[in-house]
């Protein structure tokens, strides 16, 4: 079983310290998006693309590693993935449709959606803005089999000492 930690949340909220922590303590695989740096590495014109092509390399990586941990835990670290490319960019049409298949749950795996806040209004309209794409997601996807598949949503607040401990008891790291 292959186990996706996404850390989503506004720019400022603790993602990249929260994400580096649970991967350097556990041993993780760590992807931070996007991997060729900030947005203005690509031409204005192809970003939204770029990124794509960026994000659809490495969830072709996990459809294809899926198969090869059914019977064990692999756990995966992402600092970032669909949802921040979706709602920094509002892209409409294919493109929107083609990011919204990014979050589409691959069988034998669990996705943990992290959705890390503070108390600025900004980042309270993010987190809202996060939970209508994931539900557009997971409407869109309703016939999937989910036996074989979870989609976990867990909240987080800022500087709370104690969001490691409850990142790892939510992943079943630890059970107490």
């Amino acid at each position: 079983m292959l186990k996706i930690l996404i850390f989503e949340g506004f720019d400022g909220v603790g993602k990249t310290t929260l994400a580096k922590k649970l991967s350097e303590k556990w041993g993780f695989n760590y992807i931070h998006f996007p991997l060729k740096g900030d947005p203005s590495f690509y031409p204005k014109e192809t970003f939204l693309q770029e990124m794509y092509n960026e994000m659809m390399e490495k969830y072709l990586h996990w459809r294809m590693l899926t198969p090869l941990y059914i019977d064990q835990v692999k756990y995966v670290v992402v600092d970032r993935w669909a949802l921040s490319t979706l709602l920094y960019n509002n892209p409409k049409g294919q493109m929107r449709s083609m990011l919204l298949d990014l979050l589409r749950p691959i069988p034998g795996t669990y996705f943990y959606y992290f959705l890390m806040s503070d108390d600025r209004e900004e980042t309270k309209i993010y987190i809202k803005n996060c939970h209508e794409l994931l539900y557009e997601m997971l409407e869109k996807n309703k016939d999937l089999d989910w036996v074989y598949h979870r989609t976990i949503i867990h909240h987080l607040k800022k500087e709370n000492p104690g969001n490691l401990l409850e990142v790892e008891k939510t992943v079943g790291l630890i059970w107490r």
